[in-house]
């Protein structure tokens, strides 16, 4: 009997043995159920990394997004060359361009290169250099790809080449240049083939608007109308053939042209219509409702009201002053539009009122002063002779 319990024993850590190989097979083939060995096994083993845990994002923030990617671009030197990009996100992402003269090895922040458009003077020396755009928020951070600036050279007139753009060929009285713009000549203006279309964006987000001529494009210039066409003005900075903006409500209807011209003369796109939905995006708050002078006799509640408007809803503080106004401080739990309380004779004249704040910014309220009356007094006298007082009311 002693002989047979090693063998015993053996044998069980055997099947225990086979039981886990088992499982981990039937695990690799997909198989949902477990064995009886399986289950005498115990519980199975997990092979392999963990899964990584899910990330949510915290507060409502999104990590930029880029919808805009700049383009490469031909100009000539000593115009103006422009780069456009634009990215979603929350809050909304800041932008800096980048350049790199090293084909994308290092990249330079520019100075002051924070809106979705940069515009610059071209030079001959920055031919071939790229650039980019990074857009960044408390989310994480987006880059475009990179555009590359080309520098061409205007020609003189030909008589062999009929090409139409800036080149880089050396076409002269023959035309034996390179492919494409050998003798190129501005004897007429632009011509308009890509016209900017409507657009229509939620507030807040980028709106983006595309032209495009064949002939030489010396220079562009985007021109807004708030009057439904009447009177136009340029766009400041907006001297690329793309024009990209953050649409806000107050722009809802506004009209957007691009001029482009060259010693010819000029030609004007159609004019494109904006169409921004959505209420405004942090607006600042207005007060709407002042608090007014409240007299109020000892014993009584007293009530001030303020309110104010602003996209978000602003959040409110009512403060109490009682220096007559040089120092303020916050009232613990008074952040409604009502201030409700019982005021003591000590508090007369004290001057009470409302902050309200949002991400866009802050609006305090006039200030309401409390005027307490004294309190009134009920009693009676005793007279040693003579009959007793009635009662009397008096201060």
């Amino acid at each position: 009997m002693h002989e047979k319990a090693p063998v015993l024993a053996s044998l069980a850590m055997l099947l225990v043995v086979l039981g886990a190989i088992a499982g981990v097979s039937s695990r690799a083939r997909g198989g949902g159920q477990r064995t009886p060995a399986q289950m005498s096994a115990g519980p199975m083993m997990r092979l392999g990394p963990r899964p990584a845990p899910m990330v949510r994002p915290r507060g409502g923030r999104r990590r930029p997004a880029i919808v805009v990617q700049p383009r490469s671009a031909t100009i000539v030197a000593g115009r103006v060359a422009g780069f456009t990009a634009a990215a979603s996100g929350k809050p909304a992402p800041r932008a800096q361009w980048q350049r790199t003269v090293n084909g994308g090895r290092t990249w330079t922040n520019i100075t002051g290169a924070h809106r979705v458009t940069y515009t610059f003077m071209a030079k001959a020396s920055e031919n071939g250099s790229e650039y980019r755009a990074v857009f960044t928020n408390a989310a994480g951070r987006a880059t475009t790809k990179p555009a590359r600036l080309t520098i061409g050279r205007l020609r003189s007139p030909g008589s062999g080449g009929n090409g139409g753009g800036i080149g880089s060929g050396s076409g002269g009285s023959g035309g034996s240049g390179g492919s494409g713009a050998s003798g190129a000549t501005t004897t007429s203006p632009p011509q308009i083939i890509v016209q900017p279309a409507d657009q229509s964006v939620q507030n807040g987000n980028p709106a983006t608007f595309i032209t495009g001529a064949t002939g030489v494009v010396a220079s562009a210039q985007w021109q807004v109308s708030t009057d439904g066409g009447a009177g136009w003005s340029n766009v400041p900075n907006a001297t690329a053939t793309t024009y990209a903006m953050i649409a806000t409500s107050g722009e809802n209807g506004y009209e957007y042209r691009a001029v482009l011209s060259n010693s010819a003369g000029s030609s004007t796109t159609r004019a494109a219509t904006l169409t921004v939905a959505g209420p405004p995006a942090n607006a600042a708050p207005q007060v709407t409702t002042q608090p007014t002078n409240q007299t109020v006799a000892y014993g009584n509640y007293a009530t001030f009201n303020a309110a104010a408007s602003g996209s978000p809803t602003p959040a409110m503080q009512w403060q109490v002053s009682t220096d007559g106004g040089q120092s303020w401080s916050p009232i613990f739990g008074a952040n409604s539009a009502s201030y409700t309380f019982t005021p003591t004779m000590a508090q007369n004249g004290y001057e009470y009122r409302a902050v309200f704040s949002n991400p866009a910014g802050t609006a305090t309220s006039n200030a309401a002063t409390i005027v307490v009356a004294s309190q009134s007094y009920n009693w009676s006298g005793y007279v040693a002779t003579g009959t007793a007082f009635s009662t009397v009311t008096g201060r």
